[in-house]
């Protein structure tokens, strides 16, 4: 409950500043908006100087707090309201240091969807299931490989203990073409084990267009089978500010054998409202799951966020 009262709190804030009653107003909610994020900021270099043992010397860490509300409805099933607020917290001196971080959400995930101004599907898109904090260490960074193990509790009632690998193969450009592809294989207290894929082939083309294929499979051991899904997507950066997309695909499962399970079409729009922190998302759609006989479903999404982090507002 106190989440969800200080992600409205902070929405209305924000919904202020795009619909202010004078400029004025206007002026003093960014500057509270600068001050918030500088705070945000000054925290973690305390913070990265006393674990690091040595003053900052880089310009940002990195550190950002994101919330957000979304609103979805489709048909068969009862409108949903939902919920974010997570913070990402970057100590670069004790990475460095000590190899070690602390998350709360997969970052650089975060950034590959933020880059493009794209979504992806339910299974692809970045979880927003639950809050988590962790603890991480990095085996292997590199340009090309990343590496690294990391433990914490899923923040759910009751909280859920958790340990993850995973092996992330950075971007590779093969001609016209770049290549990312992650691994990852989870232990959680609840569920027991499960494995993820992913596999993304992306394609730049003229008057900033952007073709992008996403191969995924997961594995639960709660629910031992497999579940695959393949998307494609075509990305339009139309302004500085609004990205339009659209996307098809399909779903499958392994049990009782290999079969889809739902195909999709989905409409995704992004619009930054304010600079690059506050993001208005809109995304219409239809599927046709097999449990209504591959008959179409309609659905509708509305989405919020804003980013509080000093380097955004030094942009």
């Amino acid at each position: 409950m106190v989440k969800l009262l200080l992600s409205f709190c902070l929405l209305s804030f924000m919904l202020s500043i795009y619909l202010p009653p004078s400029t004025h107003a206007a002026d003093m909610d960014l500057d509270l908006h600068a001050k918030i994020s500088d705070t945000i900021e000054e925290w973690a270099r305390a913070t990265d100087s006393f674990f690091g043992g040595e003053t900052a010397d880089y310009e940002t860490t990195g550190t950002y707090l994101r919330t957000g509300v979304q609103w979805e409805a489709r048909d068969h099933s009862t409108p949903m309201l939902s919920y974010d607020l997570n913070l990402h917290l970057r100590l670069p001196i004790a990475e460095r240091r000590f190899n070690v971080f602390l998350q709360s959400e997969d970052a650089e995930e975060d950034e590959q969807l933020s880059d493009t101004l794209g979504a992806a599907s339910d299974l692809a898109e970045r979880s927003r299931e639950s809050t988590f904090a962790g603890l991480g260490y990095i085996f292997t960074e590199s340009d090309r490989w990343k590496s690294s193990i990391i433990g914490g509790i899923r923040l759910i009632n009751p909280p859920d203990p958790f340990l993850r690998f995973k092996l992330r193969r950075r971007r590779v450009e093969v001609g016209n073409w770049r290549f990312r592809a992650d691994q990852s294989v989870t232990w959680r207290n609840k569920s027991g084990f499960s494995e993820a894929t992913n596999l993304w082939f992306d394609r730049p083309m003229e008057n900033s267009l952007l073709f992008r294929s996403n191969s995924f499979a997961t594995w639960d051991e709660d629910d031992p089978e497999v579940y695959t899904g393949q998307t494609f997507t075509l990305m339009w950066r139309a302004t500085e500010d609004l990205g339009l997309s659209a996307m098809a695909g399909a779903l499958g499962e392994t049990e009782p054998r290999w079969r889809e399970t739902q195909y999709l079409l989905l409409f995704p729009v992004r619009y930054y409202l304010i600079d690059d922190w506050l993001i208005f998302g809109f995304k219409p759609g239809v599927r046709w799951p097999r449990e209504y006989d591959f008959k179409p479903v309609r659905e509708v999404q509305f989405r919020i966020e804003a980013y509080f982090d000093a380097e955004r507002v030094n942009r």
